[in-house]
């Protein structure tokens, strides 16, 4: 046989395995999803073609996280929610297509230009909204240092609000950048017990955006489902925390701001 024949045929043979062994894999993570979905009676969907994901991507953390070109698209994948302890919890998968072109280039001798060349590249976010009704919160972005960096300065142009720090609690000044246009309402909010709460998932490295009744958390791995009822449990100590002081606090808070126009 050929040599070059040869290679050929491996590399089919390579290429047709991945791609059988990659929708393996999809079936399987979907029967995992499936499987927590029945033990915690949420509902899920391997893919919404509704958007279910449309209210982060068009908020200010999604806006500057998600900044959409020509020809640019966002699927919405693994859509698990349902209702716990009167609070609404929807994971979801944010996957983000963006498609780019190499600079055209100049045949020699020829003078003719040579058409760009479409490059397409895909990421995904996963993405949590917990919604309750006992949340008034002030708008604000919490993420760790390494993390919020290259946001946060965004989001502090737009709406004029630093970071805050809390000098009488250096472990969560070191460990996260808090955000926000109120900083006088976000001190009074992030109680020392608050602070605790986002410490004790400092592990995690969750982003946080949040603003009236809703709680947005990014993490920077995939959600595996074997991990979705620790994840609540830890999440849901944050959202505790929030519903307290937010109860102590009264009336204020208020929905997330638009989005910086584009």
């Amino acid at each position: 046989m050929d040599v070059g024949l040869f290679v050929l045929l491996g590399f089919l043979a390579l290429a047709a395995f991945v791609v059988f062994y990659s929708i393996y894999q999809r079936k399987q993570t979907e029967k995992r999803f499936v499987q927590i979905a029945q033990e915690l009676g949420f509902s899920y969907l391997p893919r919404d073609v509704g958007g279910s994901g449309s209210g982060f991507a068009a908020s200010t953390l999604g806006r500057n996280l998600l900044s959409r070109g020509m020809g640019d698209r966002i699927e919405i994948l693994d859509v698990l929610e349902g209702d716990l302890k009167g609070r609404h919890w929807k994971f979801y998968t944010l996957q983000e297509t963006r498609v780019s072109y190499r600079s055209p280039t100049y045949s020699r001798g020829k003078g003719r230009q040579n058409t760009p060349q479409r490059e397409e590249h895909t990421t995904q976010k996963p993405i949590l909204e917990i919604t309750s009704p006992k949340l008034k919160l002030p708008y604000f972005t919490l993420g760790p240092e390494f993390w919020f960096s290259r946001i946060g300065d965004a989001i502090a142009s737009k709406f004029g609000g630093g970071e805050i720090d809390f000098e009488s609690d250096p472990d969560f000044s070191s460990s996260f950048q808090l955000k926000g246009p109120d900083s006088e309402t976000l001190r009074s909010l992030f109680s020392p017990n608050v602070r605790q709460a986002f410490l004790h998932v400092k592990s995690y490295n969750f982003a946080f955006e949040a603003g009236g009744s809703t709680l947005k958390v990014q993490a920077i791995k995939s959600w595996d489902p074997a991990e979705i009822k620790t994840i609540i449990a830890q999440i849901e100590g944050v959202v505790e925390a929030l519903e307290q002081e937010t109860f102590k606090e009264g009336d204020g808070g208020g929905d997330v701001p638009p989005s910086p126009a584009q």
